[in-house]
């Protein structure tokens, strides 16, 4: 397969011998789910599945995006939560609608 240089390889979490591009990692883990039915899941990222309890509470302490979903545990500040939910907030913009009427267009 070639790559692109901004594509990365990544490993399936049900069969370690299966290699993808990074982007394609969510489609493949739904097809995989089914033929490997009793797997757990990370509560931080769907895409951390494991065969066994005792590995996924082993996961838990170090889970990478434990960070990311629990930021007030983990030291960032409250004015950066506040950002990263504001920042992204739809806003209403007054339009001029001083030089529209509609009446005289339908005459």
């Amino acid at each position: 397969m070639l790559l692109k240089p901004h594509q990365k390889l990544v490993r399936c979490p049900f069969d370690p011998e299966h290699l993808l591009v990074e982007n394609r990692l969510q489609k493949h883990v739904i097809y995989c789910m089914k033929k490997y039915p009793n797997h757990v899941k990370c509560p931080y990222n769907a895409l951390h599945c494991f065969f066994s309890k005792d590995a996924l509470t082993e996961h838990i302490l170090d889970c990478p995006n434990k960070t990311i979903s629990q930021p007030w545990k983990y030291g960032d500040s409250e004015s950066t939560i506040r950002s990263r939910i504001i920042n992204n907030a739809p806003f209403h913009i007054e339009v001029d609608s001083s030089g529209e009427d509609w009446k005289q267009e339908y005459l």
